[in-house]
């Protein structure tokens, strides 16, 4: 059983407790947990939160797609 949770970071913890390890770039990805929640039901984002890197952030994500379909 695993949590119903927008928490990236403790979704990889939680699979590496398991053996699972994700690469490296997951890491990074970690980071949008405040876009899957707060920033979706908030008018904006709070000040001081960095810009998102729109292009490399698909390209994390699409990579780590890549990754979860190898390990079928």
């Amino acid at each position: 059983a695993y949590p119903r949770s927008h928490r990236l970071g403790e979704l990889v913890d939680l699979a590496a407790d398991h053996g699972i390890r994700f690469p490296d770039r997951v890491e990074t990805l970690v980071d949008l947990a405040p876009y899957a929640v707060e920033f979706r039901y908030d008018a904006a984002p709070d000040e001081g939160v960095d810009e998102l890197d729109k292009q490399e952030t698909l390209e994390q994500i699409y990579g780590l797609r890549e990754w979860v379909i190898a390990q079928q």
